[in-house]
């Protein structure tokens, strides 16, 4: 007996975005050195960003922004960083003298924010950070491509720019649930079988 293939995830809504994307020398050397290119890289995470703040956002006063818009207009700044840079980062921010693969840091965390007025301003989320260093370890050893690791991990800071986090099991399970989800939809976009407008801007 055949099985049934598995339903294909449904895609969010999409978003449009104003994306900056910031390569530090350092980055661009630790990629340069992997074989990868820049722009195979920057579009997998103009997708994968595409595809994750299509979700619904968890910051209450993110939510009460977006009441009554049609499509969100959103705006964040991207670093690509090596590991002694994001260890710094890591070590002020979060008191973790270690480098990690992605940092998020959500302008809406306990602040009131208001979306865009009449003149289409776009609503600033915050800025995310992704160790390139990290990202081409982390992508040989789950032996897939440097542009899944990278879209994986975007999807990932991207929640937390929404409100998701894993400090506890219940956020764990929400979280990690929505974000397998998202990579599959981007896994789908990459074979052609799911179509992701990416509008995204980069600097």
């Amino acid at each position: 007996m055949t099985k049934p293939k598995p339903p294909i995830p449904e895609a969010p809504p999409s978003p449009e975005i104003e994306l900056s994307l910031n390569w530090s020398r350092e980055a661009t050397a630790a990629l340069s050195a992997s074989g990868t290119s820049k722009q195979k890289v920057n579009a997998a995470v103009k997708t994968a960003l595409k595809i994750a703040l299509g979700a619904a956002p968890l910051y209450p006063e993110l939510k009460k922004s977006l009441v009554g818009t049609k499509t969100a207009l959103f705006a964040l700044d991207f670093f690509f960083e090596d590991d002694e840079r994001v260890q710094e980062l890591n070590k002020t921010h979060r008191s973790k003298d270690k480098p990690t693969d992605v940092l998020s840091f959500p302008l809406f965390e306990g602040e009131v924010f208001f979306f865009p007025n009449e003149e289409e301003e776009a609503l600033m989320l915050g800025d995310m950070v992704i160790s390139i260093e990290t990202a081409i370890k982390q992508a040989e050893e789950q032996r897939h491509d440097l542009e899944s690791e990278m879209a994986f991990l975007t999807i990932h800071g991207a929640l937390h720019l929404l409100g998701y986090d894993h400090a506890n099991d219940k956020g764990r399970r929400q979280m990690f649930s929505l974000q397998d989800e998202l990579f599959e939809i981007f896994k789908l976009a990459r074979q052609g079988q799911r179509k992701v407008t990416t509008r995204a801007t980069s600097a």
